[in-house]
């Protein structure tokens, strides 16, 4: 019977097989692919802290045409909790429900003329 029980205990402290990622491969899974310019669709990418919008270039060259449009941003979010406008916080800026992939899912928008002036320099800001 101890044989037994040194084979079990062996065998739950074998190491797993170690089988390498193919890192090309996962991250070509993932490219993204942008055929034309439209100034209301622009591409962007992110992670959850930092986000960067992209024209057809890759780039954030034609602001002018997209300010048309969606504007092209760099955003990230720990700066506005690390150094705010004096007097501003997220809690603030009220959320905008839209439904995402049959979601109501809240985003901070402020909009010029719609939207209480007092968020205007935080929303400079963001």
């Amino acid at each position: 019977m101890a044989a037994n029980w040194r084979n079990v205990a062996s065998a739950e402290n074998a190491a797993p097989a170690q089988s390498s990622i193919d890192r090309y491969a996962l991250v070509k899974r993932h490219n993204v692919v942008q055929t034309a310019a439209d100034i209301a669709s622009p591409l962007s990418v992110g992670n959850g802290e930092f986000a960067f919008t992209a024209d057809i270039t890759g780039l954030q060259t034609f602001t002018s045409d997209y300010a048309k449009g969606m504007p092209l941003a760099t955003v990230e979010q720990w700066g506005f909790r690390s150094a705010p406008p004096k007097g501003f916080s997220l809690g603030k800026f009220p959320l905008t429900y839209l439904d995402t992939s049959g979601r109501q899912v809240g985003y901070l928008y402020c909009e010029k003329g719609k939207s209480s002036a007092d968020l205007g320099p935080a929303a400079d800001y963001l």
